[in-house]
């Protein structure tokens, strides 16, 4: 039985995370989170039984700002704390949980195809993780009467059962933001006003680069995976799978009923204030550099070749390998649920193709690969006008042309040009 014990824990071990958020769970933190289960149910029974004249309860939106040294925090956090004074209750509910053993889970997440699930943990300990990574935590007390209360703790209970708490994760429209924002909002009697006055021009890619300006490599990545709808305008709500987002939107909401309206946040507190810290200079090679050296090797090696009348084949097998390969996730891409990835004009130069026509130019064959490539490149660089691409991606687009020119002519048209 002990054994066994043992392998149930390990395999319900979870993480904290989203496109926003990731902490550890030690086997402490663990054990608690089950019995938490079990005292938030028992609590709730008790707290419905509590009038509203001796309301003690408190529900806030808690907003947790980046944490720059972790990839997947890059964004913040989002979640929903219930607090009950009377009780000495004070809980935290997280939609960012997510098991990373599951098998393939990598290749689940890229085509769209992840669960997340909701967990929820004392507030104590969910506070000095953030403490321990000095991050800013904000909480938004919402301004709810009793039955709107009982009714959000009621449905994040429901919501806890091993049946209920997993739902499909989407990095834009699904996550852990946007989950605690609808719990919030399903609770309310009233209809729910935004204001969107100053949003009217951003897109999803605008936004993300926002959070990874300190980070190329993240934001290469990140708009290398990005498609088309990325760069078209955000509507109303689109913008707040972002926590910060939807915490300058709840600051403003008005909830409005046949009666009255009013203000959903009625007090904003600090829970925990970054501290200032001095920040360390570092030189990072950004993939702008990367690709302009590629960029300046292509054309040396291209120029030595057709002056010594020499074929470097190493350069283009080397070339298209290794960009065949990193086609293959843009591939999988294209087939993803995820609704910003599906249209991605990157493909056109990123994609497993020229896999197939490696035998012929490691030959040194003639074939029409070099011709269809260049259609490719064109249709590429036209596509620049309606995607905004990664950086230094129109940079290996001139590599490519550069050779498959060079290749179509058969080193005869440097020296056509150098006569003329």
């Amino acid at each position: 039985m002990k054994k066994n014990d043992i392998k149930h824990r390990k395999k319900r071990k979870r993480k904290y995370f989203c496109i926003v958020k990731q902490i550890s769970i030690n086997k402490y933190t663990f054990r608690v989170f089950i019995i938490g289960i079990f005292l938030v149910n028992a609590v709730f029974m008790h707290a419905s039984e509590t009038s509203s004249e001796e309301d003690s309860i408190i529900c806030s939106l808690i907003t947790c700002s980046p944490y720059e040294k972790e990839i997947y925090s890059l964004y913040g956090h989002t979640a929903i704390r219930y607090k009950d004074l009377r009780r000495n209750q004070d809980w935290v509910f997280n939609y960012g949980v997510f098991n990373f053993k599951k098998p393939f889970f990598a290749l689940r997440f890229a085509l769209g195809l992840t669960d997340y699930e909701l967990g929820a943990v004392p507030y104590h300990l969910f506070i000095e993780e953030y403490k321990r990574q000095n991050r800013t935590v904000t909480e938004q007390v919402l301004n709810l009467n009793h039955e709107e209360k009982i009714y959000l703790f009621k449905a994040l209970v429901i919501n806890l059962e091993p049946d209920n708490r997993e739902y499909r994760y989407n990095y834009f429209t699904n996550n852990c933001t946007t989950k605690a924002r609808d719990m919030i909002e399903r609770c309310i009697e009233g209809t729910v006003y935004y204001f969107h006055d100053s949003k009217s021009e951003l897109t999803y890619r605008k936004i993300t680069d926002d959070y990874t300006a300190k980070h190329p490599w993240a934001r290469f990545c990140n708009n290398l995976c990005l498609g088309l709808t990325a760069d078209t305008m955000l509507a109303n709500r689109e913008w707040q799978f972002l926590p910060d987002n939807l915490k300058a939107d709840f600051s403003q909401v008005i909830v409005g009923n046949d009666s009255m309206q009013y203000q959903l946040v009625v007090q904003e507190n600090i829970l925990l204030r970054q501290r200032v810290t001095q920040e360390e200079s570092s030189f990072v090679i950004t993939p702008w550099m990367v690709f302009s050296m590629l960029l300046l090797l292509t054309v040396l090696l291209t120029w030595v070749e057709f002056k010594r009348n020499k074929h470097f084949l190493w350069l283009d097998v080397s070339l298209w390998a290794v960009l065949s390969v990193a086609g293959i996730l843009l591939t999988v891409l294209f087939f993803s649920k995820h609704p910003t990835t599906s249209t991605n004009l990157q493909i056109l130069i990123l994609n497993p193709i020229p896999l197939f026509f490696l035998h012929n130019i490691i030959r040194n064959r003639p074939t029409r690969f070099w011709k269809f490539e260049v259609g490719m490149i064109i249709l590429f660089l036209i596509g620049a006008f309606f995607q905004e691409y990664a950086e230094g991606m129109l940079l290996l687009a001139l590599c490519l042309l550069i050779r498959c020119v060079y290749n179509i002519s058969g080193g005869t048209l440097p020296k056509l040009l150098n006569r003329q």
